[in-house]
């Protein structure tokens, strides 16, 4: 999980320059559940050269989880889900 929150946070300031980002991690007994969400901004657009959401969403299906990633109305977001305790 820590790569992938990793990934998310560079690519927050890649993407979308110095803006707030939101950092949310819940544990439950079954799941693990991280939501990363900032606002879309000015950054420097560059893509390419990475491997961004495709390879987070890889490290997520090793997991056996699942991951959202894209526009919500002015905000990018991420969202992880991975079985956690007794889930898993």
């Amino acid at each position: 999980m820590y790569r992938i929150l990793q990934e998310c946070l560079t690519n927050a300031v890649r993407h979308a320059g110095r803006v707030p980002v939101a950092v949310v991690v819940e544990v439950t007994g079954h799941e693990l559940v991280a939501k990363v969400a900032n606002p879309l901004g000015g950054g420097s657009g560059r893509s390419g050269g990475g491997r961004g959401v495709r390879g987070m969403t890889e490290r997520v299906a090793v997991l056996g989880g699942e991951l959202s990633a894209g526009r919500v109305d002015e905000r990018w977001e991420v969202v992880v889900r991975v079985p956690w305790g007794s889930g898993r």
